[in-house]
């Protein structure tokens, strides 16, 4: 009876890159088995999913999976079926996961699972080369949040075209792109579609403790077409937003 999904998971995702595989993504839907007060042990349905060595299709040169790789895995599946983005948040993780490379992952305020770089000690003991992201949802929670918040409602096509604008900016690693993300569509008055974290980097030129993160922002307004004035106007102000709140530097 396995407490766990990361070993099996891990030992295929080994096996393969003993035979070359670069690219590797694997998941599976188990039970798990933890101790409990009862006589019996309690079971938990969980989503287990990892990831390991190159994305593909990066511009810029390889580029290996890192958390955001494992947070987009996971709204892949949350999305579809509740029309909502998860939001990666701190929280107590297992000994397993880096603690500063980790999340708790929540939705409409409640826990569902959680992300991360498995530990480089365990990734040592276990064969695994290079950086691998683990990812887990709990199922039964993911069935009584979508009893709770109902089905996903049909929305009308949109009458006028959005426009897309992109915001980078240098920050400190203990805010998280998350909370950036809400925060500056939260500002938006109510014109931001959608805030999407679409690059992540650490590493030359990057003071230690910082990372940059670059969002792409899409501006539409249901009841009229934006102009360029009020676009620039709005994302003006969700930079000074971040500069403020964030102590961001915009780049």
């Amino acid at each position: 009876m396995r407490t766990s999904l990361l070993p099996g998971l891990t030992e295929a995702a080994t096996r393969a890159q003993r035979h070359g595989a670069t690219e590797i993504r694997l998941f599976e839907l188990a039970r798990t088995f933890h101790p409990s007060e009862n006589l019996l042990p309690r079971e938990d349905t969980v989503l287990a999913m990892v990831l390991a060595g190159q994305r593909s299709g990066w511009i810029g040169g390889e580029e290996s999976f890192d958390l955001y790789d494992g947070k987009g895995a996971i709204e892949a599946v949350v999305e579809r079926v509740f029309g909502q983005t998860p939001e990666l948040v701190p929280g107590e993780v297992p000994s397993f996961l880096h603690p500063k490379r980790s999340a708790v992952v929540t939705l409409a305020s409640r826990s569902i699972g959680l992300v991360g770089e498995v530990h480089p000690d365990v990734g040592d003991d276990l064969g695994l080369i290079g950086r691998v992201i683990y990812a887990e949802l709990d199922v039964p929670a993911l069935h009584a949040l979508n009893e709770e918040l109902g089905p996903i409602q049909a929305r009308g096509l949109p009458k006028f075209p959005a426009v897309a604008r992109d915001i980078a900016m240098l920050v400190r690693d203990e805010f998280t792109a998350g909370e950036i993300g809400q925060a500056l569509r939260d500002a938006s008055q109510g014109l931001a579609e959608s805030v999407k974290l679409f690059d992540l980097y650490r590493g030359d030129q990057i003071p230690e403790g910082h990372r940059s993160l670059a969002f792409r922002v899409t501006y539409r307004d249901p009841e009229a077409t934006l102009t360029d004035k009020r676009v620039d106007k709005v994302h003006a102000s969700l930079a000074r937003l971040a500069s403020d709140r964030f102590e961001a530097t915009i780049r």
